[in-house]
């Protein structure tokens, strides 16, 4: 029998995968809920995007209008997408029909972030590195006048935890060689329409710093052939 190549599909998932099966156990609810949890992850990384050119751009947004930021949202998506181009008009197309899925909440958060990165004058999306086993990005970050401040939007519906924020404070002091305990850092999470915000405790702060420290030499000792060195 000459099977059909379907060469069409290279690199791509299937939802109803074989493999990937618990979707058998799904009713319709379950099913829809999961697919717009596959959108909403998908927008977040958009609106993050969204997010850094405007602050990059220092433009900020109305709070009380979050109509206006959906309006920012679409013409920023028709600026990536060009709506008269062949392969990225469907891209953009599908992001202006998504937009029903994120809810106010998250729109709030994205106004909220967009405007403490402005008025702080913050980097977004700036890497941080340690080492080639420790670095990461974190979404906005300064450091003026002996204040490290750090912030990160989450358009998710898990609840975000500090630690992450932490570890990007830590790489930032390895980084910059800065005592933690000589400077002070706000962390600050924008999600569900609320700030959260801490001030790190040193002595945390530390820790991590040693742990990263540790961790990359036990990394760098292990060889690519996993330890057995024997020609």
């Amino acid at each position: 029998m000459n099977f059909n190549e379907h060469s069409e599909l290279a690199g791509k998932h299937s939802r109803l995968s074989p493999s990937n099966n618990s979707w058998v156990n799904y009713d319709a609810d379950t099913l829809v809920q999961r697919r717009i949890g596959e959108i909403r992850k998908y927008m977040g990384t958009e609106l993050h995007n969204f997010a850094c050119g405007n602050i990059r751009a220092y433009e900020s947004y109305d709070e009380e209008n979050l109509d206006d930021v959906r309006k920012g949202f679409r013409n920023f998506m028709r600026g990536r997408y060009p709506l008269d181009q062949d392969k990225t008009a469907p891209l953009c197309y599908s992001a202006l029909d998504n937009i029903r899925y994120i809810p106010d909440e998250s729109w709030m958060s994205v106004a909220q972030f967009i405007n403490d990165g402005c008025q702080y004058k913050m980097n977004s999306e700036q890497p941080l590195w340690y080492s080639d086993n420790a670095f990461g990005t974190a979404d906005a970050i300064s450091f003026y006048r002996n204040k490290l401040r750090i912030h990160d939007l989450k358009t998710g519906d898990i609840q975000a935890k500090m630690l992450q924020l932490e570890i990007y404070a830590a790489l930032f002091c390895l980084e910059y060689r800065k005592q933690p305990d000589q400077i002070k850092i706000e962390l600050a999470i924008y999600q569900f329409g609320e700030i959260t915000k801490e001030t790190a405790d040193p002595k945390d702060i530390h820790d991590l710093m040693d742990l990263i420290v540790e961790d990359d030499r036990i990394l760098n000792t292990m060889s690519l052939d996993g330890g057995n060195n024997d020609a």
